[in-house]
């Protein structure tokens, strides 16, 4: 189990940056965000907006609940890969990891966690900008 989560890791790391840059300047509410090279389809809002929900269905669920975390770990992979914004993407991509750690008993690293946390940080302020505040009941 530990084997395929590290690949599955490891994959879903490739596709985001290995830490959060710098936020940057973030479009208001009445611009069009820009397709991401990624091709992600989802706005700022929307993803942001889901990251809330995951979390908190994640913060709901029995640790123990395997089927469930790894439902979870799908839809967080799932808006990642649509996401728009590159730290919104980080965030979800990497709480997608933490999430998929919490079936293996040992659980997600501190490392894993940081960088989910950094990921928190460098996406709220895209996510204000936009009206929705993130708001984290797991790690």
């Amino acid at each position: 189990m530990t084997t395929v989560i590290s690949i599955a890791a490891a994959a879903l790391l490739a596709g985001c940056s290995g830490s959060p840059s710098a936020p940057e300047a973030s479009p208001t509410s009445t611009q069009t965000p820009a397709p991401s090279a990624s091709g992600g389809t989802a706005s700022v809002k929307e993803s942001c907006e889901t990251f809330n929900e995951l979390d908190h269905r994640l913060a709901q669920t029995d640790p123990k609940d395997n089927d469930t975390l790894v439902d979870l770990y799908s839809e967080f992979d799932a808006a990642g890969q649509a996401a728009t914004d590159e730290q919104v993407k980080g965030l979800l991509i990497s709480m997608s990891i933490v999430v998929l750690k919490y079936t293996d008993p040992a659980g997600p690293s501190q490392s894993d966690k940081d960088q989910a946390s950094k990921f928190f940080l460098s996406a709220s302020d895209a996510c204000t900008a936009e009206g929705v505040t993130l708001t984290m009941e797991v790690l």
